[in-house]
């Protein structure tokens, strides 16, 4: 039989792996990170972070012909990058990041890997506070015009 999840060249290394269908992950990250913003000519802005986390998971894959299997946990490294650069100005503001991670799985005896690579962009137009919430705002003393 051929999984879904490896081809038949991988199959053949991970034979018990042969009837695994699909594979359902639920993650918990906690960890560290370390971010920079500059701002350049006042307007413009480049970013960049990084995260080192535990990751925590608990997953369980569906076999073909049977149930699926018992959950099983894992504890491990996770890396999450992100470069992002835009413009900021009174109205107007636009940018975008570049974000990426890379998540690691011990499951049946082999290690599974991804990789995620992610591109945002934004571009929004800044409009005037309603004056309903400008006024209660100011009710509540929570702004000082």
């Amino acid at each position: 039989m051929i999984s879904t999840l490896l081809s038949s060249v991988q199959t053949s290394g991970f034979s018990e792996f042969d009837n695994v269908q699909s594979l359902n992950a639920l993650l918990f990250k906690v960890g560290p990170g370390l971010g920079i913003n500059i701002v350049v000519l006042k307007r413009f802005y480049v970013a960049l972070n990084g995260f080192l986390m535990g990751n925590f998971i608990a997953y369980t894959y569906d076999v073909k012909n049977r149930d699926r299997s018992p959950y099983g946990f894992n504890t491990n490294v996770y890396t999450e990058t992100a470069f992002g650069f835009g413009y900021n100005s009174k109205r107007l503001f636009a940018g975008a990041s570049f974000n990426g991670d890379i998540n690691l799985m011990r499951i049946r005896g082999a290690s599974i890997r991804t990789n995620f690579a992610t591109i945002f962009v934004t571009v929004g137009y800044r409009f005037d506070t309603p004056s309903f919430l400008t006024k209660g705002y100011k009710k509540i003393g929570m702004l000082n015009k």
